[in-house]
């Protein structure tokens, strides 16, 4: 016995004809030099302990978890950010905007870096 409808439809009353269908987005697969990257953090790795496995800069790693980010991927920004400093870097933001890293920066204590800076804009996009 074949039915048009799903069992549950059926069952349900439903007007399958009315359901409305719709395209979802995948994310991209991590393939190459971002799939190292992200695996190492997937290890638990901190970004400078990925940077030296990689032979490459923080700065570099941290180019390429915005991409897995970016791409879908999970990313838990505040593994490299305490809350302490992201909320002193959140205050600046609001008062000055995400547009100038070096303003934000000159704003905050020698403490916070601009890879900490750039974490939090990524986190709160």
């Amino acid at each position: 016995m074949t039915c048009k409808k799903p069992f549950l439809l059926q069952v349900k009353g439903i007007d399958s004809s009315k359901i409305e269908r719709k395209t979802i987005e995948v994310p991209i697969e991590i393939q190459g030099t971002n799939k190292d990257t992200y695996d190492y953090y997937l290890e638990g790795l901190f970004l400078e302990e990925i940077a030296s496995k990689r032979n490459l800069t923080v700065e570099t790693i941290l180019r390429r978890l915005e991409k897995c980010h970016n791409n879908g991927q999970i990313v838990d920004w505040s593994r490299f950010v305490d809350s302490n400093k992201e909320k002193k870097i959140l205050s600046i933001i609001y008062e000055i905007g995400a547009e100038r890293l070096k303003l934000i920066k000159e704003a905050l204590s020698d403490d916070i870096s601009y890879e900490d800076i750039r974490m939090v804009i990524i986190k709160n996009r």
